[in-house]
């Protein structure tokens, strides 16, 4: 059973390169990030990440063994945490900005006269 992908970060990282599409990258989301901020309680990281619009995301990091804690660890992991919840937000914002770039969708038809109008749009669209 292969429980991970054949290809590593890297190579994603080199196969997605080459793409010209708009999506999101690492450097965008950065370019995004206007504060981090950290806090420790007990042996739980916190780290906060405020974006440019003043929204935050949250992360944090806990060693299974408090022995394990070291601060510049947690931080990495808390860091991580919230930076990869920052993917999800920025994909759909990058897919709405896509999404009206291509124009309000008609209405749907639900009566013969909805289709009369839309075929007299058309009409006139192409006349």
């Amino acid at each position: 059973m292969q429980l991970e992908p054949n290809l590593s970060l890297d190579q994603v990282k080199d196969l997605l390169a080459a793409k010209t599409a708009p999506r999101v990258t690492e450097q965008s989301i950065k370019s995004r990030i206007q504060n981090v901020s950290y806090m420790v309680v007990d042996t739980t990281t916190v780290c906060f990440i405020e974006m440019v619009n003043g929204f935050r995301f949250m992360g944090t990091s806990t060693p299974a063994s408090a022995e394990n804690f070291d601060a510049q660890i947690g931080e990495r992991y808390a860091y991580d945490s919230a930076f990869r919840q920052i993917w999800t937000h920025e994909g759909y914002l990058l897919r709405e900005a896509l999404h009206l770039l291509k124009g309000p969708e008609p209405a749907p038809i639900t009566s013969e006269a909805d289709a009369v109008a839309a075929a007299n749009q058309n009409a006139a669209a192409q006349g």
